[in-house]
C-alpha cells in the first residue's frame, strides 16, 4: 500500500509535467501604420502666383493748339498733376511743355482791339439813336405841321378865289415833302437800330473770337493732368507740333497695377477690395495691395482670368530704408553744374529761373560744401549739405535745349566747374542745411515680375501635417501620435494656424517640442491609436498641400 507522502510527490510531479508543456500566453502584434515624416514646406507657394506690373494710368499728352515747342521736361521726370474743378484750378500741378505763344499773344491783342472797335461802333450808333435821329425826327414833324397848315390857309383861300392855283399847289407840294421827310426820320431810326443789332451781333462774334484768343492763349503751357513720370517725349524744343500731336508719354506710377492670369475656379474665391501681398525681388517684407478688378471673360487663348491688383508703389531711395532720419530731410529733384554753353570758354551759367535766387544781400546760389565734386555724390546716401555762393549775374540768356533757361554769371564767387548745383531749393531753406536728392527709381515698374500670394499674410515655412492626422479634443487643441522607439506617443498641438487643409506643427506644451521636430513621423491613423500602443511603420507619405 502506497503511503500518502508518496501519492502527493508523485501527483506533484504529474502536474509539474502537464505544466511544462502548456503554450506560453500570445502577444500584441504592432499595429501598422502610415506615417508623415515632418519636412519644411512653404504653404505660401501654391497660393503664389506671378504678376506684371503695369501702369494703372498712362496717358499720351498732346497741346490743344499748335506751334513750337519752346520747353519740354526730360524723361524721368516726376510731375505734380493739376487739378479742375468746376473751371477752377484747385492745384496748379507743373508744366510738362510749353509753345512760343507770341503768336498767340498778337492773335489775342487783335482780338481785343475788335471788340474795343465794335464797342465804339455801337456807341456811335447808339449816340445817333438818343441825340440825332430824334431831333431830325421832331424837326420833320415840326416842319410838317407848320407846311400841313400852310396847306390848309391856302385852300381855305382858293375856296373863295382868295389864292392863285399855283400857290395852292406849291404848299400841297410842300406838305407832302414834310410828311415823307417825317417818314424818312422815322425810317432812319429802324435801320439805325437794324444797325446797332448787327453790330451788337459783331460784338458778340468778337468777344467770342477774344475768349478763343485766350483760351488759346492758354494752352500754350501744357500741365500733367495726373501725378505721373515722363516716360518718353516724342518732340524735342524747337520742334513745331500740331493741335492733339502727342509730346510726351505720361505714365502714373503710384499707384501701380500688378496684373496676374487665373483659373476660373480661382476666380470665384476672390473679391474685388480683398487684401493680397505682393513679393517683389530684393525686398524683405511682402507689400500689402487689394483686388482693383475682376475680369468678366476668359482670355480667348489661355481660358484664365486676368485679376487686377493696386499697389502704393514707394521711391526708393538709394539704400535709405523706411523709417531712416534722413528720409524727412527737404528734398531736391534735379542737380546741375555750372554750364558753359560757348563753344572755345566763355562765362559760367547758372539756371535763371531755378537755381539764381536773390536776397537782402544780393543774388547767390546754392552750391554743395560737401562733396564739392559731382562725381563724388553718394547715390546710396544722396544727402548734400548746401552752402551760398554770392554770385553777380549778367544780361545774357540762353535757351539750352529748351531744358533750362541759363544766364551767364560775371562774377562766379568761388563756385568750381564741378561744383553741384541744386535745382528748386525750397524756400526758407537755411545755410548749412542738407537735402535729399531723391531723384531715385521706383520700387515698382512697369514690366516688371512680381509674385502675388492671393491672402492678407504670407505665412512663413514650416512644419505641417494634413488635419486628417489630428484627433480634435477641445477647442483649438488636437492630438497627434508620434513614432517613439516602435511605440506611439501622443503629442498635443495648438491647431488654430492652418494653412487650408494643413495644420501647423506647434507642441502645446514646449516639453513635447522635441517630439515634432524635423524629421519626426507622425502617424496617419490617430483616430485608433492608444497612448503606448506598439506601432509598425508599413508606408511614410510626404506633406502636400
Amino acid at each position: 500500500m502506497t503511503s500518502p507522502l508518496i501519492r502527493a510527490l508523485t501527483c506533484a510531479t504529474i502536474f509539474a509535467a502537464c505544466g511544462a508543456n502548456e503554450p506560453p500566453a500570445p502577444r500584441t502584434a504592432p499595429r501598422p501604420v502610415e506615417v508623415y515624416e515632418l519636412r519644411p514646406i512653404d504653404p505660401a507657394r501654391p497660393s503664389e502666383m506671378t504678376g506684371s506690373v503695369t501702369s494703372w494710368k498712362e496717358q499720351e499728352i498732346a497741346f490743344e493748339v499748335g506751334g513750337r515747342v519752346q520747353f519740354i521736361q526730360e524723361r524721368g521726370t516726376s510731375l505734380e498733376g493739376r487739378w479742375e474743378k468746376n473751371g477752377k484750378v484747385e492745384i496748379e500741378g507743373e508744366l510738362l511743355a510749353e509753345l512760343d505763344d507770341q503768336p498767340f499773344r498778337t492773335s489775342l491783342a487783335m482780338s481785343e482791339a475788335e471788340v474795343q472797335v465794335s464797342k465804339e461802333q455801337i456807341g456811335v450808333v447808339d449816340a445817333k439813336l438818343e441825340e440825332m435821329l430824334p431831333a431830325n425826327l421832331r424837326a420833320a414833324i415840326a416842319e410838317q405841321e407848320r407846311a400841313e397848315a400852310d396847306y390848309q390857309r391856302y385852300l381855305q383861300a382858293s375856296k373863295t378865289n382868295a389864292v392863285a392855283e399855283a400857290d395852292l399847289h406849291r404848299a400841297r407840294t410842300a406838305r407832302d415833302v414834310t410828311a415823307a421827310k417825317v417818314e424818312q426820320a422815322e425810317g432812319s431810326f429802324a435801320k439805325t437800330e437794324a444797325e446797332k443789332r448787327s453790330l451788337e451781333a459783331s460784338l458778340a462774334l468778337a468777344k467770342e473770337r477774344l475768349e478763343g484768343a485766350r483760351w488759346q492763349l492758354e494752352r500754350c503751357d501744357l500741365y500733367a493732368p495726373f501725378t505721373g513720370e515722363v516716360a518718353d517725349v516724342f518732340v524735342e524744343a524747337g520742334g513745331f507740333v500740331q493741335p492733339g500731336q502727342a509730346v510726351a508719354h505720361l505714365v502714373m506710377m503710384d499707384p501701380i497695377q500688378v496684373d496676374i492670369a487665373v483659373s476660373a475656379e480661382t476666380l470665384r474665391k476672390l473679391q474685388r477690395y480683398s487684401e493680397v501681398q505682393v513679393t517683389v525681388p530684393g525686398l524683405h517684407e511682402p507689400v500689402s495691395a487689394r483686388i482693383y478688378d475682376l475680369a468678366t471673360v476668359a482670355d480667348s487663348r489661355t481660358r484664365t482670368f486676368r485679376v487686377s491688383i493696386i499697389v502704393r508703389n514707394q521711391r526708393r531711395i538709394g539704400t535709405l530704408e523706411p523709417g531712416d532720419p534722413d528720409l524727412a530731410l527737404p528734398r531736391v529733384k534735379h542737380v546741375i553744374t555750372p554750364l558753359n554753353p560757348a563753344v572755345g570758354g566763355g562765362p559760367w551759367f547758372v539756371e535763371a529761373r531755378r537755381s539764381l535766387t536773390r536776397d537782402d544781400e544780393g543774388w547767390f546760389v546754392w552750391a554743395s560744401s560737401d562733396p564739392l565734386s559731382a562725381g563724388d555724390i553718394d547715390f546710396a546716401r544722396p544727402v548734400m549739405t548746401l552752402r551760398k555762393v554770392r554770385v553777380t549775374p549778367g544780361e545774357r540768356l540762353v535757351n539750352y535745349q529748351g531744358i533750362y533757361v541759363l544766364l551767364d554769371l560775371t562774377d562766379a564767387g568761388d563756385l568750381q566747374a564741378d561744383s553741384i548745383l541744386p535745382l528748386d531749393v525750397p524756400a526758407g531753406f537755411a545755410e548749412g542745411g542738407r537735402v535729399l536728392v531723391a531723384e531715385s527709381g521706383w520700387l515698382l515698374q512697369p514690366g516688371q515680375i512680381v509674385s502675388v500670394f492671393l491672402g492678407e499674410g504670407v505665412p512663413e515655412p514650416g512644419l505641417f501635417v494634413p488635419m486628417s492626422a489630428v484627433l480634435p479634443l477641445e477647442d483649438g487643441v488636437g492630438r497627434v501620435f508620434v513614432v517613439d522607439d516602435g511605440r506611439a506617443r501622443p503629442v498635443n498641438l495648438d491647431v488654430r494656424d492652418r494653412e487650408g487643409p494643413l495644420v501647423r506643427v506647434r507642441a502645446l506644451d514646449p516639453g513635447d517640442a522635441k517630439w515634432v521636430g524635423l524629421g519626426a513621423q507622425v502617424v496617419k491613423q490617430a483616430h485608433f491609436l492608444r497612448e503606448g500602443e506598439p506601432v509598425r511603420v508599413v508606408r511614410k507619405r510626404e506633406v502636400r498641400l
